[in-house]
């Protein structure tokens, strides 16, 4: 990897890093205040209808954000000539979108006070839609910092409105409403800030076409995603699950989420230079992405089975005594993190090399078995049900994108297998066998770290380990 590219992908990480910490930091605040205000069941109402706005709302995405990033990484002069008609797809989107969703409710049979809330929180979600467009132009143009001052706008006018709104008049519908002012507010103020780097617009010389025709792969790929991840929610409520059901899952999902945010930054910061060099490097993109496939296991594997012992508490100190049932969802769910992230690293390589097909079958064959499991699960297991199905979806997910890269650019050695055993084990262990919930997870963890250190190649452990011993004194008196 070239020093300009080693720096690229450091710099971007590091803003990305910062932009989403602020953004999470701020999130999870609200997100546990939020919760305490509103208890359980208040907070299942308050998250249903912005996640059933969400089933909608890659509609209005139309996979554009990827696709931007990858076209002006390779070429930022096009900016001029392509924001006209960028802006102009996501205009008509939007409106569509809105209407979609909007009939969508109706036809559901929410009425009332329940639409006037799925009404605000589409607006919340379409503001969201419009805010990560302009932190997609700012990654695509190298301006991450420009993703900081936004993200950190946004959260704090946020902050600011729920607080008061919270502490004034503590209903749904105003929370729901004073996000959508924040949302439109942080809007205008990225937008101002991106004139900055836009010399100039020339509309009409990018036709509209090509950018539908090759976004679509991408938002068939997200959509099928957003689905699979999302529709769990959706279900507990057709099924007949109480609004307290929806809000521990809901909140488990959140700190999913926030688990499985690292990875995301850190890939989407690599991105551009990922697209680079799936045309003039492969062989180092395939190093690469081997690499990155072991650092991502790595990491994971000792979060995911710190969080299945600490689940418990970690709960019961963030949300207090009313969310304790979501605590076995929890621990069920950690098991899908390794996968998740993963999955990541797959979908951001194949996307850099025109091979996003892939991914589009890949997550329409993981809707199809997460809304199966979820019919079968839920009505007897509940939001544990829909935990346990999105475990299995995203590790079929996980083995045909994995399939899918050996297919098209070949797997590295330094990714090694020995790291697919581990988790597997690991899993097992933790999961099957009998005992107290520490003794399994300590378990586990030995047998990862045993298997992940035979999964290195014999040249890498030999490195490191000559790197450990060098550091030790071999003569103490």
């Amino acid at each position: 990897m070239g020093a300009s590219s080693s720096g690229r992908i450091a710099r971007n990480i590091q803003f990305k890093l910062l932009a989403e910490g602020i953004s999470r930091v701020f999130s999870l605040g609200l997100f546990i205040l939020i919760g305490r205000m509103l208890g359980d069941s208040g907070y299942g109402e308050y998250a249903y209808p912005l996640a059933f706005a969400a089933l909608f709302s890659l509609l209005q995405d139309w996979g554009t954000n990827t696709l931007i990033i990858r076209e002006l990484a390779q070429d930022q002069d096009r900016l001029p000539r392509l924001l006209p008609t960028l802006l102009t797809l996501k205009l008509g989107l939007t409106l569509l979108t809105l209407v979609v969703t909007v009939v969508c409710a109706w036809v559901f049979g929410f009425h009332g006070l329940r639409w006037q809330h799925i009404l605000w929180a589409t607006l919340v979600t379409l503001g969201m839609g419009w805010i990560d467009t302009l932190c997609a132009l700012y990654i695509a143009l190298d301006q991450t910092q420009e993703e900081v001052r936004l993200k950190t706008f946004q959260r704090l006018v946020g902050a600011v409105l729920t607080l008061a709104l919270l502490f004034l008049s503590p209903s749904v519908l105003h929370l729901l409403q004073g996000l959508a002012v924040a949302n439109g507010m942080a809007l205008l103020y990225g937008s101002w800030r991106l004139r900055r780097f836009v010399p100039g617009w020339k509309p009409g010389q990018e036709p509209l076409w090509p950018l539908l025709y090759r976004g679509f792969p991408f938002w068939l790929t997200s959509l099928f995603v957003l689905l699979y991840l999302r529709v769990d929610v959706l279900m507990l409520g057709l099924l007949g699950r109480s609004d307290a059901e929806i809000g521990w899952y809901q909140a488990v999902v959140k700190g999913m989420d926030l688990l499985n945010l690292l990875p995301n930054l850190a890939l989407l910061g690599m991105y551009p230079v990922l697209a680079e060099w799936a045309h003039r490097d492969r062989p180092g993109l395939k190093r690469l992405s081997g690499q990155v496939l072991l650092s991502v296991a790595a990491l994971v594997m000792p979060v995911m089975i710190s969080g299945i012992w600490l689940a418990e508490w970690g709960i019961n100190l963030l949300l207090g005594a009313a969310f304790q049932p979501a605590a076995p969802a929890l621990q069920v769910l950690l098991a899908a993190l390794p996968f998740m992230a993963m999955n990541q690293v797959l979908f951001y390589v194949l996307a850099a090399l025109n091979a996003q097909r892939y991914t589009v079958y890949s997550t329409a064959l993981g809707l199809l078995l997460n809304i199966l499991l979820n019919f079968w699960w839920i009505p007897s297991w509940g939001y544990v049900g829909a935990a346990t199905s999105t475990v299995i979806t995203e590790g079929v997910v996980w083995g045909f994108n994995l399939a899918a890269l050996h297919w098209v650019l070949g797997i590295h050695r330094a990714s090694g297998w020995g790291w697919v055993v581990a988790a597997t084990s690991a899993l097992w262990g933790i999961l099957c066998l009998p005992g107290p919930l520490l003794g399994r997870c300590g378990l586990g963890l030995t047998v990862y770290s045993l298997f992940a250190w035979q999964g290195l190649p014999a040249s890498q452990r030999a490195l490191w380990w000559a790197r450990v011993t060098a550091k030790i004194p071999q003569n103490i008196k």
